[in-house]
């Protein structure tokens, strides 16, 4: 199968998700590109899949000009290099970009790519950008997947209205939620039932060697965060809940991994509560860096939270490695996070934002390293069974192949 690939940015280190998707359908043979609407904003890490399958050469950036003369001028120099060979398409792709004329320039300027190379399959990560490729359906003989994730499924509803998915909901062919809990939410927008599957986001499990060594084994005890630095982390929670555990627990380590836009506030929190000197930042980090905090680390803490714009996580791929390590991991009673994490099974889960209720469950891992060990073996069954992204993918090649044969059966059997 042609494979194309919509991301808003490539490469990028806190979509590993996306990355193995991309290797797992190129290992299985399929010729597979990326088409970025944005490059990363600076040179920087990037994970060794990146070279190791050269993907920057599968990778085409939309490249659409913020201002608008720079979109008249880029989309004169597109219509002119293609119109005498693909005129139709260029006049029907102009016909059908009826409204602002600025709207009319992005169409032009997004299809490009796909006069280029023919796709059987355009799947589109995020919401937003499945509805920036829509239009393509009535062009091209093509089936549109669309992955739900978590800000495209909450935040951008409030601020866009609950009906911005209307049209896309009618014309895509599948939608593919992370979780059950934003499976339900599309269907409350009118997302068809037969056309939408909970597809969970996987990890390579077989990358995260399992460590059984539990917590508060005799050394100082060494708490790890690891995401980007925004509000939806919970991150604050997080540090109020080590200043408390401090009180009872003295050598301890909490290590925080990411960039951010929280992250100038974070560190002036962590002064402000006087544990900066227990408090370590380090920048984002690749796939193989994590790794190894994680077999150094004691108890993994990721206290995800709704923030006031409404926005929210899937199931934060993270955590998965964590589970997969052999740590233990407290996380919250968040969005879609349940659906992996049974507390006191295989993790431990507080409420929302109640840094006091997250202290508890880092004192209990730091004092219960039996029960601890039971729970981690118990995540690490969890994600092999679930959440492998070898298995996964293999999934996803079957809906591939179902949309591409036209299968009358229903997609859907909910889990």
């Amino acid at each position: 199968m042609k494979i194309a690939i919509v991301v808003n940015t490539f490469p990028s280190l806190s979509e590993t998700f996306i990355l193995d998707q991309i290797t797992g359908l190129i290992d299985a043979g399929h010729d597979v590109d990326i088409l970025s609407f944005c490059r990363p904003k600076a040179a920087g890490k990037v994970h060794d899949e990146v070279a190791a399958y050269r993907l920057l050469e599968r990778t085409t950036y939309f490249d659409i000009p913020r201002d608008h003369a720079g979109r008249i001028t880029k989309a004169l120099i597109v219509v002119a290099k293609y119109m005498l060979t693909y005129p139709g398409t260029i006049l029907r792709c102009l016909r059908l970009s009826t409204g602002r004329e600025l709207g009319r320039l992005t169409r032009i300027l997004t299809l490009e790519p796909f006069l280029r190379k023919h796709y059987d399959i355009v799947h589109c990560h995020f919401g937003v950008n499945a509805l920036r490729c829509l239009f393509l359906k009535e062009l091209f003989n093509m089936k549109l997947v669309t992955s739900f994730h978590g800000y495209d499924i909450s935040r951008v509803l409030k601020n866009d209205g609950e009906d911005i998915y209307r049209e896309l909901f009618a014309r895509g062919d599948l939608f593919l939620p992370v979780s059950a809990f934003f499976r339900e939410r599309l269907l409350r927008l009118g997302c068809p039932a037969d056309k939408t599957k909970v597809f969970f986001i996987g990890i390579k499990v077989g990358q995260f060697p399992f460590r059984d060594n539990p917590a508060g084994s005799g050394r100082m005890v060494r708490i790890l965060t690891v995401g980007r630095l925004v509000a939806k982390k919970g991150i604050a929670y997080a540090l109020k809940a080590v200043q408390q555990v401090t009180a009872a627990v003295n050598d301890i380590e909490y290590v925080i991994v990411g960039d951010g836009e929280e992250k100038a506030p974070l560190e002036a929190l962590a002064q402000q509560l006087q544990i900066d000197g227990k408090v370590r930042f380090k920048n984002g980090m690749s796939r193989l860096e994590v790794q190894q905090l994680l077999r150094e680390c004691d108890v993994f803490v990721l206290p995800s939270i709704t923030t006031d714009d409404g926005d929210q996580e899937g199931i934060p791929g993270v955590l998965k490695e964590a589970m997969a390590s052999g740590v233990p991991v407290i996380s919250t009673d968040h969005a879609g996070i349940p659906e992996m994490i049974t507390d006191g099974e295989n993790g431990f889960l507080a409420p929302e934002k109640d840094s006091a209720a997250l202290a508890e469950k880092i004192l209990y891992c730091i004092r219960h390293p039996g029960r601890c060990r039971e729970v981690a073996r118990a995540a690490r069954a969890c994600v092999e069974k679930i959440f492998d992204a070898d298995r996964l993918n293999q999934d996803l090649e079957a809906h591939y192949q179902r949309l591409l044969l036209g299968s009358k059966g229903s997609l859907l059997t909910q889990t």
